[in-house]
């Protein structure tokens, strides 16, 4: 494709519509200044200096497909909680349709918090719960997503193996993709790897990949899951770029070196961008 058609299909991206649905989470920064070490244990004392909230996991995908100028409808779980707030207001703002998001009493919404000091994270905290969610919550997103399939271009399912995506609900997503032909790419975790067969692509990463196959190589590795999950495979590798297996066929991308501050959600914006591209009509 020529530099012009390949802006033009970005310039396309305005008039795509994506559904994305997952594991919802937010992410939350307090950034600050160390001058001592406390006296109570041999740690770093933060200085606070300005806290942050960031759209996680699927919110991520969809924050990402509203940069880069797409329409994203986010579906997923947050909990009756300050965080699951706080959450809504932050997709909200980015301009991500919210209705699919069902809020729950008995749920903590999945919050994790980094405190970063000089540019450097210096501890995580996770708040979250994994089990599955309720059969009730299950066909209340379901309902939703019958209701909008018919909008969307292309279907993202973005798995942090959190509890939205059961084995019933997948199934029944990626057979509503198939009778509306709607384009299905998945973000998985191997414990779910089964749930996404028949996807029209899956992007793991070098190490999920490695874990779902059982091989530790790219090049096995794509094969022996696209035989496994009849799909299309981009097994993204950080800094050695990623490489597309389609049929027979191997596709290898180079990543160009560049000073990383942050590699939170890079998988989510290497899916975001494919799910645009999908929807204007480029080749995978």
């Amino acid at each position: 494709m020529t530099a012009i058609g390949l802006l033009k299909a970005i310039n396309s991206f305005s008039r795509c519509r994506i559904g994305v649905i997952g594991d919802i989470m937010l992410d939350h920064y307090i950034h600050g200044a160390v001058s001592r070490i406390s006296p109570e244990a041999p740690i770093p004392i933060v200085r606070a200096e300005e806290e942050t909230f960031i759209p996680g996991g699927a919110a991520n995908v969809a924050a990402n497909i509203a940069a880069l100028g797409g329409k994203a409808f986010l579906v997923g779980v947050v909990g009756q909680d300050s965080m699951g707030k706080q959450l809504l207001k932050e997709t909200k703002d980015r301009g991500i349709v919210t209705q699919g998001v069902i809020s729950l009493r008995n749920v903590s919404t999945t919050h994790k918090m980094r405190i970063v000091a000089q540019g450097q994270q210096l501890v995580r905290v996770d708040r979250e719960q994994t089990h599955p969610i309720s059969v009730h919550t299950e066909k209340e997103l379901l309902h939703y997503i019958v209701s909008a399939i018919k909008k969307w271009d292309v279907i993202m399912l973005s798995d942090y193996a959190k509890g939205v995506f059961t084995q019933q609900l997948t199934k029944k997503i990626i057979a509503l993709a198939k009778k509306y032909h709607k384009p299905v790419i998945a973000d998985i975790k191997p414990v779910h790897a089964s749930y996404f067969k028949g996807c029209d692509l899956i992007k793991p990463n070098h190490h999920e990949a490695f874990t779902m196959s059982g091989v530790e190589d790219t090049a096995e590795a794509g094969p022996v899951l696209q035989k496994i999950l009849a799909s299309r495979v981009l097994i993204t590798e950080g800094a050695k770029g990623m490489t597309l297996f389609e049929g027979s066929k191997k596709h290898e991308f180079a990543a160009h070196a560049a000073e990383v501050a942050d590699i939170v959600g890079t998988g989510d914006t290497v899916a975001a961008t494919i799910c645009l591209g999908v929807a204007v009509g480029l080749s995978y």
